[in-house]
């Protein structure tokens, strides 16, 4: 394992347990600045943008570390959405999305404070939801995990039981594609 300190950018306990999974060794300091989703941008773009904002924030502070910032989009069309902010805005979500493809996002950035190196990615993995009724959106909205995921589900809980497909990387919609940041980690002399 790298001597040097790995801080993850984020509070969300996915990525934590994805970390924790592959062996890394790390420190949590959430870069706490508001996600700005109005950017008129490509998908891939907006969470590349959004990941590093959250890194260079948190960068500031450790002097002598990698940091890690990501951030996960659900788009489909003409829409790029986080996590809903009310019971409403997951509603309509899962409405759109009900019977549809849609694209998971992740973007991640890596900063090397030490050597001033910095990278950015953005993975993507195609979803397909099950075409459900008001019934089983209703049920899924009364379970605390319509607020905690983009486009209001989490696929390692009880949002699995609304996906009829999915293709890609599984982690990527957990919220960090684990195999890319690891390889991207390795670069840098860090070994899980």
């Amino acid at each position: 394992m790298s001597s040097r300190k790995i801080v993850l950018a984020s509070s969300s306990p996915r990525r934590r347990e994805l970390l924790e999974r592959a062996g890394i060794s790390f420190v949590i300091d959430p870069a706490n600045i508001p996600e700005d989703m109005t950017h008129q941008m490509p998908a891939q773009d907006l969470v590349k943008k959004l990941a590093l904002e959250k890194a260079r924030a948190v960068a500031l502070r450790h002097p002598d570390a990698i940091v890690i910032g990501a951030d996960t989009i659900v788009s489909i069309g003409k829409y790029n959405w986080s996590k809903p902010e009310s019971v409403r805005e997951a509603r309509m979500m899962l409405e759109k999305l009900s019977g549809k493809t849609h694209q998971v996002w992740t973007g991640f950035a890596i900063i090397d404070t030490k050597k001033g190196k910095r990278l950015t990615r953005a993975v993507s993995t195609a979803v397909t939801l099950l075409p459900f009724k008001k019934r089983e959106i209703d049920r899924h909205i009364k379970s605390v995990e319509a607020l905690g995921g983009a486009g209001g589900y989490m696929i390692q809980k009880g949002g699995a039981a609304l996906i009829k497909k999915i293709d890609g990387d599984y982690t990527n919609i957990i919220g960090l594609p684990l195999a890319r940041v690891l390889n991207e980690l390795r670069k840098l002399g860090v070994k899980a």
